[in-house]
């Protein structure tokens, strides 16, 4: 990867890289590493997602924690206010992501989730 030129766009959204020009800046790593741990997530299937209804309902925004254990439960309850329902899966698969990835996860399914059918108030 070669580091950004000045004012451009970033691969995952639409704002800006690094004005100074200096290379990438630490948020810029940041977001790139934690979107492709999302991408390799979501890859290895490790939930083994089924969609077994469209979303229809507002989904309930993510809740803000730093324990592993309830981020993964806020993300399942996503998952299924999505109408998706996991498989079978290793929970020691799931345990070994790191905090940030599977907020990243979560918070990234309900950005595209919100624009479809609204937010719980």
């Amino acid at each position: 990867m070669k580091a950004p030129e000045i004012d451009d766009e970033d691969q995952i959204g639409s704002k800006p890289r690094s004005r100074s020009g200096q290379g990438w800046s630490d948020e810029d790593l940041e977001n790139l590493f934690y979107h492709k741990e999302l991408r390799e997530f979501l890859d290895r299937g490790i939930l083994r997602l089924k969609q077994v209804g469209d979303p229809r309902e507002p989904v309930s925004a993510p809740i803000k924690t730093a324990n592993k254990l309830e981020a993964v439960k806020d993300l399942l309850r996503l998952l299924k206010e999505a109408g998706m329902t996991t498989g079978a899966f290793d929970a020691d698969d799931v345990f070994d992501l790191d905090l940030k990835v599977i907020q990243t996860a979560t918070k990234d399914l309900f950005s595209k989730l919100k624009i479809l059918v609204g937010e719980v108030p």
